[in-house]
């Protein structure tokens, strides 16, 4: 897989305390005790639970020699995973893909380039990323499950598509930066996706088209009149969440990707299993002519927890545009029952379901559960007797 990135201006070039864990052999994250710089520590914490600085042992990661990796993540936080594939390429990079023991349907990727490493685990109902920061020293987080993932889309969001997933993600990355979230943009999109597939159906890899048109060219043509743009592209990279592994793992993508000055996005994908890297993405952003401040859609969050021994649907920090509405379920697991139900702090009972409505604010709901009395568990037993006797 290949990527590279391009940047564009027409007015000239443009708390979180670590926690200590102690690594074995096969483990691949080895404890340090180096401070987390404060460009990565001043995160969004309604997003970023935990996070601390760690070695890689890349050995690990070598295909040829291991089919799990020991991802111990923090003390309390010990995850195996099961390697699926591992895609190569010419370009330096390799991404290894799988699945978590614990979760079937959780996720693995990571991708590596030398002393480099970046990754996103989703098991359960949390998430892990680890981020290179310089030289050998590495970052790992935990962070609440986002709105939008590969395994699956929450029920009250519809199925989307791996560009749709691609934005999603991007726009992760920003909130986890404290930056808005970037709109999608049908001009960029177009010229994106037009890009991919040119790449595609000639196979070659390149800013520039085999007409000799650049980023800017292509962006103009699809009828986007902008003061900023940039371009990153990739190829070989099978799933929206590998490819946007890739372009965190690369300084000049990352840059793009967290750009405070662009406003829009747009994500083209392009396959051709006659061409040298199969995938080819393109990913434009821009800010149009005249516009000094974005206009983005108002989102808020709704922050969702539950206690031991039960769940709430969708859980975690889950995104919403103003005037939305979102729902929540809630069950008990077997043997207990809903306790209470918590919204941002005040009590409604043990309801089992909960519907935001017109978001307007930031909200909370939090789920908590109790055991069943025995007289609960035993209160049918008497029709069960009258049942057997008639028999």
């Amino acid at each position: 897989m290949k990527i590279t990135n391009v940047f564009f201006l027409l007015f000239g070039l443009a708390g979180l305390l670590p926690t200590v864990s102690f690594a074995s052999d096969a483990d691949l994250f080895v404890d340090t005790q180096e401070p987390i710089p404060f460009v990565w520590e001043n995160v969004n914490t309604s997003i970023v639970i935990r996070q601390r600085t760690v070695f890689v042992q890349f050995e690990r990661l070598a295909p040829d020699q291991n089919e799990t990796l020991e991802l111990n993540f923090f003390d309390d936080v010990h995850i195996t995973a099961i390697r699926d594939h591992v895609e190569f390429s010419d370009a330096g990079g390799n991404t290894w893909i799988g699945t978590a023991a614990a979760d079937p349907n959780g996720s693995a990727t990571f991708v590596w380039r030398g002393n480099q490493l970046t990754g996103t685990v989703y098991a359960g109902a949390s998430a892990y990323q680890v981020r290179h920061i310089q030289d050998d020293l590495h970052l790992v987080r935990e962070i609440r499950t986002p709105p939008i993932e590969s395994r699956a889309s929450p029920a009250w969001r519809a199925p989307i598509d791996d560009e749709e997933e691609v934005v999603a993600l991007v726009n992760q990355e920003r909130q986890i930066h404290h930056l808005p979230p970037l709109r999608e943009d049908s001009r960029l999109h177009a010229a994106a996706l037009a890009h991919s597939e040119d790449m595609a159906l000639n196979n070659y890899f390149s800013h520039i088209s085999q007409d000799n048109r650049d980023p800017g060219d292509r962006i103009t043509q699809a009828g986007y009149a902008w003061s900023t743009y940039g371009e990153n592209i990739a190829a070989g990279y099978s799933t929206p969440t590998a490819v946007v592994e890739g372009w965190m793992n690369s300084a000049g993508h990352r840059a793009n990707i967290l750009r405070s000055g662009f406003c829009d996005i747009g994500v083209g994908l392009a396959y051709s299993a006659a061409s040298r890297y199969g995938y080819y993405w393109t990913q434009n952003f821009g800010r149009e002519r005249g516009v000094s401040v974005c206009q983005t859609t108002q989102q808020y969050t709704i922050t969702a927890v539950s206690g031991s021994h039960g769940s709430i649907w969708p859980e975690g920090v889950v995104t919403v545009d103003a005037g939305d509405s979102v729902a929540f379920t809630i069950n008990a697991d077997s043997g207990y029952r809903i306790r209470d139900v918590l919204i941002d702090n005040q009590s409604m009972g043990p309801i089992q379901s909960y519907t935001f409505a017109n978001v307007n604010q930031d909200h909370t709901i939090e789920a908590l559960f109790e055991v069943l009395s025995p007289d609960k568990k035993i209160q049918y037993l008497p029709f069960l007797r009258l049942l057997l006797l008639d028999e």
